[in-house]
């Protein structure tokens, strides 16, 4: 299996940064939210970014095969299990 780092950026006004984090969690549980895009990059490669949206998944290309493949096989579990892992995060949380 593959190592992957995935992170999710968004801009937040607040008063501290507990305010601001709780903020970002919500607005992630929110399931109208458009904050679904996550970049996606391989843990030993990290230049070799992927912006993946898991509400509304659009095709990424790269060169080689294996890259292909293994950004197609992500894409699916991440959609495939996105509520599940939502809540999954919610668990882990104080």
């Amino acid at each position: 299996m593959t190592e992957y780092q995935v992170n999710w950026n968004i801009d937040i006004e607040a008063e501290s940064m507990d305010q601001a984090a709780m903020q970002a969690r919500a607005i992630q549980l929110d399931p109208d939210s458009i904050a679904t895009v996550f970049n996606v990059s391989h843990r030993t490669a990290p230049d070799k970014v992927g912006e993946v949206d898991v509400v509304q998944p659009k095709k990424v290309y790269f060169k080689d095969e294996k890259e292909q493949e293994a950004y197609e096989d992500l894409l699916s579990k991440v959609h495939s299990n996105w509520h599940s892992m939502t809540l999954e995060i919610d668990k882990k949380l104080p």
